[in-house]
């Protein structure tokens, strides 16, 4: 089968830094397959093969099948089109109308014989004195003397190169090729072109235009660009200075694409963070950490993952590392955490340390006065998390004031660790099947405000603060677009959280030389 086809070229510059391709978020291509017109003439070698023959009888074989809609000729008024099969030409005509004009259904074929009859006298006898004039304007060049008196018979003589002449300029002049768009289709390849990396098709013949705008380029494309830099560092040839991955824009039948909007920008991506780092945060007081960071340039974004926990490890107050302890808690079990709080707080979320034991957990956490069983605020918290870790209920806004306040925490279904430290001065409530008993522990709970709500710690990187993440499994995602240029890098977290903060990755994207 024929295919219409043009190739563009996206370009990345490699380093041997980068392990990860992709493209900025803001990439975009928008284009349309429409249908189309197309005039050819003798000498249109993009779509004729062949034209040979003169006057009446003209064979045309084209070097693409398209749909043929008119025939133009200024000097005959009909046209039959008679299929050629090799050299076999078909005695009846398949479609035959008026010049000049649309046929009456379009015909489609390569090879055909173009039988031109009903002559234009008129137009034969007004082409031929302009042909005899124009093969006299060529002699012109010679002296009058020289022409005198035997221009005429030479003119005569000449009538048969005269007609020969009309019927090659005035007999078939043009055909008008039509289509529309047959299974459009894009298909970005690997650099040699033998693997599809990624394609988008609307398939079978199309009636009309049909567009492509890809809602997320970059999203669409990430998993072609990762092809392509794994299938480039295979063996041990070196990378190529530049990567060239061909973008083919094809359709089974002629049509004209319409480039609408084009603006691809791809990016390299590296880490900078050689191994996970864990950071511990006691409570006590809001605490900063610090991790060093390779330098990049030409940084575009930077993104941050990690874990939030209660993991062996956990500081007490005072900053010294403990073996993790906690209250086992089962279903249909409480606890009473009395949280002290020093200063007004609009409150919008506690967080405590958990540790499950099988399955789902569910679990109502309350806020009350101590006084009073009535809760300020409740929620609602379902975890399917196997490992251990913070685990955040939220509620709508509490305007707290400075004073001592209650948090009920009853499991509803399940059975866990509530996270802890040993402390004598200050004991645990658990209640356990109407059993109430004091255990001298420290629960890991927090009260947060608004913004400590959404996560427990800030990060900063490079002093710009990360826009950061949390899921109901203790994973987090931090992102940052233009992280500030620094000659040493750092990321930095704080928080007054009771946690652990263990950032595991450090990428960069970043735009190539």
């Amino acid at each position: 089968m024929t295919v219409f086809q043009r190739t563009l070229y996206l370009r990345i510059p490699l380093d041997d830094a980068c392990d990860r391709l992709s493209l900025a978020a803001e990439s975009v291509l928008r284009l349309r397959f429409e249908p189309c017109t197309v005039t050819v003439r003798a000498g249109d070698d993009a779509w004729v093969k062949r034209w040979a023959g003169l006057g009446d009888e003209v064979q045309v074989e084209l070097t693409h099948p398209a749909p043929l809609t008119r025939v133009d000729s200024g000097l005959y008024n009909h046209a039959a089109l008679h299929r050629l099969d090799g050299n076999a030409l078909s005695a009846e005509a398949t479609i035959e109308g008026a010049t000049g004009t649309p046929l009456p259904t379009p015909f489609v074929g390569t090879a055909f014989e173009v039988r031109l009859t009903q002559e234009r006298r008129v137009e034969r006898l007004r082409f031929t004195s302009e042909e005899i004039a124009f093969q006299q304007a060529g002699h012109r060049s010679l002296s009058a003397a020289a022409v005198g008196v035997q221009a005429e018979q030479r003119v005569v003589e000449g009538l048969s190169s005269v007609d020969a002449a009309v019927k090659l300029r005035h007999g078939l002049t043009a055909l008008t090729l039509a289509g529309a768009p047959g299974s459009p289709r894009l298909t970005l390849r690997r650099a040699d072109g033998a693997e599809v990396l990624w394609q988008w098709i609307e398939p079978g013949p199309q009636a009309g235009s049909v567009a492509f705008a890809a809602a997320k380029l970059a999203d669409d494309w990430q998993a072609a660009l990762e092809r392509a830099l794994s299938l480039v560092d295979q063996g041990d040839v070196p990378r190529p200075a530049v990567l060239v991955l061909p973008l083919d824009i094809a359709s089974d039948s002629p049509c004209q694409v319409r480039v609408l909007e084009v603006a691809v920008t791809p990016l390299l991506e590296r880490p900078l963070l050689a191994e996970p780092t864990t950071l511990r945060f006691g409570g006590a007081a809001r605490q900063v950490h610090h991790i060093a960071l390779e330098r990049q340039a030409r940084t575009q974004a930077a993104v941050i993952q990690g874990r939030v926990g209660v993991a062996p490890g956990a500081t007490s107050a005072s900053g010294d590392t403990a073996a993790p302890h906690g209250a086992y808690l089962a279903s249909g079990s409480s606890a009473l955490v009395a949280v002290d709080l020093d200063s007004p707080l609009r409150c919008t979320a506690a967080t405590f340390g958990w540790i499950p034991l099988g399955g789902t957990t569910a679990l109502t956490v309350q806020l009350e006065v101590p006084s009073d069983t009535r809760p300020l605020a409740v929620a609602e918290l379902d975890s399917d998390s196997a490992v251990a870790g913070l685990l955040c209920a939220r509620w709508p806004a509490v305007d707290l004031q400075a004073a001592t306040y209650r948090l009920r925490l009853t499991v509803r279904d399940g059975c866990g660790v509530l996270v802890a430290t040993p402390d004598s001065e200050i004991s645990l409530t658990v209640i356990d099947q109407a059993v109430t008993r004091e255990v001298p522990l420290r629960p890991q709970v927090a009260l947060l405000d608004a913004g400590e709500a959404e996560f427990p710690a800030e990060i900063f990187l490079n002093g710009a603060a990360v826009a950061v993440t949390g899921d109901a499994g203790g994973n987090f995602h931090g992102s940052l677009a233009g992280p500030p240029a620094a000659e040493h890098w750092n990321l930095s977290a704080g928080s007054s959280v009771p946690l652990t903060l263990t950032v595991e990755s450090v990428r960069v994207s970043y735009t190539p030389d």
